[in-house]
């Protein structure tokens, strides 16, 4: 395959794998009786594709093109408050997974989330609907603060996304933000993710059939350049198409999506039921 060593997918036979079967492992994940929901924080810059991924996960789940999540189009953060997207049910059964949102990442002085904040939020002290200030951290003294946290405030999963044209938009301060970030919550094991959005629009090969994203070296490269540039590893890195321009559905893309969903959701899984079995241990 071409750009080497992508195989998370590959291996496992992907494109063989049926839209339903796939969905009933969606629809039979429980994260553990502690813990309501799984919470999955998407990160991203300005259009990065977040809220147009959500919309897609939930295109997929209902079956017609669903636009809960405004993308943003300008060069500001169109989300600026700490908000949750519920997804929707699959063939009337509720999945315990809430897709949340905050303001977006940016290179410029005082603007975007402030790390501090971002690492509040992910320890759960950050409450729903938390106005984010670009100059100003959340106060301790915040009615929207929340001082003790339980296993199931906190973020279980952190998903960055990534326009794959814009990978160089990941500026010096993004990046610093990242790795800082991603220091902090790597010592709490709390898992990681990356996908790669617009690859239809990056790669020619992709655009013509998304079954190709995969196979595509210039899509590989780029995923191994999000690995560098990220520290995290090469099968944690995914692609995707979003339903973002497309008006009817496709099988291969929501093949697509829901994979990339069930690996996320299973990281978040596997995250809280460590460590529940950790605080059972002590």
């Amino acid at each position: 395959m071409g750009g080497g060593d992508v195989n998370h997918l590959t291996d496992l036979s992907f494109f063989n794998r049926t839209k339903e079967k796939l969905l009933e492992g969606i629809k039979s994940f429980k994260p553990d009786e502690s813990v309501k929901d799984a919470k999955i924080l998407m990160l991203g810059h300005v259009g990065s594709g977040k809220s147009s991924f959500v919309n897609s996960i939930n295109t997929v789940f209902a079956g017609r093109l669903c636009q809960d999540a405004i993308p943003g189009t300008g060069g500001e953060s169109f989300t600026v408050k700490f908000r949750f997207w519920n997804t929707e049910p699959i063939d009337g059964k509720g999945i315990p997974v809430k897709l949340c949102d905050t303001m977006g990442l940016e290179n410029a002085d005082k603007k975007g989330i402030l790390e501090e904040d971002l690492i509040s939020t992910i320890m759960g002290h950050v409450k729903k609907d938390y106005k984010y200030k670009p100059d100003c951290a959340i106060s301790k003294s915040d009615p929207k603060y929340r001082s003790e946290t339980t296993l199931g405030d906190r973020v279980h999963c952190v998903v960055y996304v990534i326009n794959c044209r814009h990978i160089a938009v990941l500026g010096a301060r993004v990046l610093a933000k990242y790795k800082n970030v991603r220091q902090h919550i790597s010592n709490e094991g709390i898992p990681q993710v990356a996908i790669l959005t617009h690859c239809d629009e990056a790669c020619a090969e992709v655009g013509k059939d998304v079954t190709n994203v995969y196979k595509s070296k210039y899509i590989n490269d780029k995923m191994n350049e999000v690995k560098q540039k990220l520290g995290i590893p090469l099968n944690n890195v995914f692609a995707v198409k979003n339903y973002a321009t497309t008006a009817e559905t496709d099988t291969n893309m929501d093949i697509l999506l829901l994979s990339t969903f069930k690996h996320m959701i299973n990281f978040a899984g596997r995250f809280i039921k460590n460590t529940v079995n950790k605080e059972e241990e002590d």
